[in-house]
């Protein structure tokens, strides 16, 4: 088992927080096979402040992806019964 540190998986009031940082300076999405310059860096609130690079169409394709998981469901209307 890889030695990881405990602070990745504990953080007490940090985890589940994210930062959206958008980039002064150019850098590779970290998509793999996108070749785009990111616009924004994603990381968790915390101590290591490791993070991933994010271009515009690879975050709204992930969002598109997020809307479908997350967007509330229609109720299924009821069949009247005769």
């Amino acid at each position: 088992m890889p030695l990881i540190p405990y602070i990745l998986w504990e953080g007490g009031e940090n985890v589940g927080k994210i930062i959206l940082k958008k980039n002064d300076f150019e850098v590779s999405c970290d998509i793999p096979f996108c070749t785009n310059r990111a616009k924004w860096t994603v990381m968790g609130k915390g101590p290591l402040n490791m993070g991933f690079n994010l271009c515009p169409e690879c975050a709204k394709g992930l969002f598109e992806e997020f809307k479908k998981e997350y967007e509330p469901k229609k109720p299924k209307k009821k069949e009247e019964t005769k």
